[in-house]
């Protein structure tokens, strides 16, 4: 694997586990305007976002685009998120797992359209929520550290993520704190993941994007939520705007946002 080139590391990784992915730089940052809008698991689709970046890493989209959540545990400057993880949950299901050039795992669990939110060390020291919004690193990728590699002693040769427990899901929505509505299952749902994962009515697409986009605001930066933006156009819309009308909608509310 570490004799494969970014592009053949891609078409791996969307080849074995049907994932979107995009280009992502060394410092995790995506080589590409509206990555979530163009990852894709097309072999075509694939060659073109990577063929200008020889030196890319392949990112994963995270959230409901992918069905996917990610559990980051860091391992580094005296912080342990393996074991931090291990006094909040008592038993997780084996399931697929990637080590990191740094020493911390990355744990895959199935979400389906459940928009987890994202957080960072809000469970505990050294542990990331990677949901709604975010995306991993794959396995395969190199970086100035090392590579990201899949460990198939925890999981098998078998890519599909377990379910995520419910334990689990307890302690994320909970961590993260939202004026939410009650889900079926119990859990509080955020608001981030209502806004990313609820569809909009074509009657509405232009005030509801422009609703959705003055919340995330608060809560991405500028440039995530641009990305977030073109991604609700293509994934919660029947009708989706034309791609400048989606610009001028996010330059418009960023706009008011910075006056406030």
């Amino acid at each position: 694997m570490s004799d494969m080139t970014p592009l053949e590391v891609a078409l791996m990784v969307a080849g074995t586990t049907g994932y979107r992915v995009f280009p992502s730089n060394q410092q995790k940052k995506p080589c590409v305007k509206d990555p979530f809008g163009r990852a894709t698991n097309d072999k075509a689709g694939i060659e073109e976002l990577f063929g200008n970046f020889p030196n890319a890493m392949t990112a994963i989209p995270t959230g409901p685009i992918n069905g996917v959540t990610v559990v980051d545990l860091d391992v580094k400057g005296g912080v342990n998120g393996i074991e931090t993880l291990r006094g909040l949950i008592d038993d997780l299901p084996p399931t697929m797992l990637v080590r990191t050039p740094s020493g911390g795992i990355h744990l895959y669990f199935r979400t389906g359209s459940e928009g987890l939110p994202s957080s960072v060390g809000k469970l505990g020291p050294g542990i990331d929520i990677r949901g709604s919004g975010a995306n991993a690193i794959s396995f395969g990728s190199t970086s100035q550290k090392g590579m990201y590699r899949w460990d198939h002693s925890v999981s098998g040769f078998t890519w599909r993520p377990a379910p995520m427990p419910a334990d689990l899901k307890r302690l994320i929505y909970a961590a993260t704190p939202s004026s939410g509505t009650q889900t079926t299952n119990g859990y509080t749902r955020s608001d981030v993941g209502e806004r990313l994962t609820t569809p909009i009515v074509t009657g509405q697409r232009n005030s509801e994007l422009a609703s959705r986009i003055g919340y995330l605001l608060k809560v991405y930066s500028p440039q995530e939520v641009h990305d977030l933006a073109h991604h609700m156009n293509k994934t919660l819309m029947t009708e989706p705007l034309i791609l400048k009308e989606v610009d001028e909608v996010f330059c418009s509310i960023l706009k008011r946002e910075l006056r406030k």
